[in-house]
């Protein structure tokens, strides 16, 4: 499966690496090394590489990580801020986050209300969906903005999508980059 954001991801990550929201979904797989660290609140398989605990007050060591990648996570936390602050804390000097979020202005957000209801799993919930604006004024209190850019949705980002990719990653590539569907940014410490 060939895949923008693993693509992204691979190109940019480099020396020791989290992975937030390791347990869920493909985007792990695909990414690791066989050395990345992956943390989520949901653990199938317990080892020295995946551990249990929250995004939110990180269970490791101040300078941990070089890199940390957070894909389709931010907009389920209850409290975003203290993810920036906890990835600010774990990263070493010159570390990178690299974010995939849900672009709350995007056009067929907009169109299927894809954000309008709670969903039952707290997993599913999105409880916080961003605009370019409002993701850069939040990763600006911990970090530089280094590159920001828009996705489609495919297989990684969206597995419940129903095989609409291709149509999506059309759509995407026309439309202003306001109304595309996912944003992708890449934060370096300050």
């Amino acid at each position: 499966m060939k895949s923008e954001r693993v693509n992204y991801i691979r190109k940019n990550m480099f020396g020791k690496i989290l992975d937030i929201g390791a347990n869920q979904g493909l985007l792990h797989r695909m990414i690791d090394d066989g050395k990345m660290i992956g943390l989520d609140i949901v653990v199938s398989n317990y080892s020295k590489r995946m551990v249990r605990g929250s995004a939110e007050k990180m269970p490791f060591r101040e300078s941990s990580f070089d890199t940390v990648v957070a894909g389709e996570v931010l907009e389920h936390l209850p409290h975003p801020e203290k993810f920036m602050r906890e990835c600010a804390r774990v990263l070493r000097s010159g570390g990178i986050v690299i974010i995939s979020t849900p672009n709350r202005n995007a056009l067929i957000n907009r169109l299927l209300h894809k954000f309008d209801c709670a969903r039952t799993s707290e997993v599913d919930y999105h409880r916080h969906v961003f605009t370019e604006e409002e993701l850069k004024t939040l990763a600006s209190k911990y970090f530089n903005v280094e590159e920001f850019s828009y996705l489609a949705y495919d297989e990684i980002a969206s597995p419940e999508g129903g095989g609409f990719y291709f149509i999506r990653k059309i759509l995407n590539s026309v439309l202003p980059r306001n109304l595309r569907e996912e944003m992708i940014v890449k934060l370096r410490k300050k």
